[in-house]
């Protein structure tokens, strides 16, 4: 039986090290004015992942979000997409950044992540210029 045991821990340990490594991140959007923005954390272009996992901030009041993330490449692209939000409830689900500056009168911010950056990523939304 001990046998059996010792030539199992090669193999149990070569399963937990076949992962892709993993760094939690918190995430959070302001305005320019520096006041706390609604936003959608889109990672990798999985809108539809983002909005299942309710992947906000800023929607029921000023809030970060912590995410873990999964590296399966050496960086990952993440986007923060401005959310039309009334009292505490997201009135608009934009499933592309072109939606999510449409209707919320803000332009969204975008950038790739590696696992040595910051654990604190804070993005800028500045409001869209009249009549773009």
């Amino acid at each position: 039986m001990t046998q059996k045991r010792l030539l199992l821990l090669p193999v149990l340990f070569t399963a937990a090290c076949s992962g892709f490594p993993k760094k939690q991140f918190e995430f959070d959007a302001i305005d320019a004015t520096e006041n706390p923005r609604p936003a959608l954390i889109v990672i990798d272009d999985d809108w539809e992942g983002a909005r299942e996992k309710n992947q906000v901030v800023n929607v029921a009041g000023d809030d970060t979000l912590p995410l873990t993330i999964e590296f399966k490449n050496s960086e990952i692209e993440v986007t923060v997409a401005p959310l039309l939000v009334e009292g505490d409830a997201v009135q608009r689900w934009p499933m592309s950044r072109k939606e999510a500056t449409e209707h919320s009168g803000f332009k969204d911010e975008t950038r790739r992540l590696r696992l040595n950056d910051p654990t604190r990523e804070l993005f800028i939304l500045p409001r869209k210029p009249a009549g773009s």
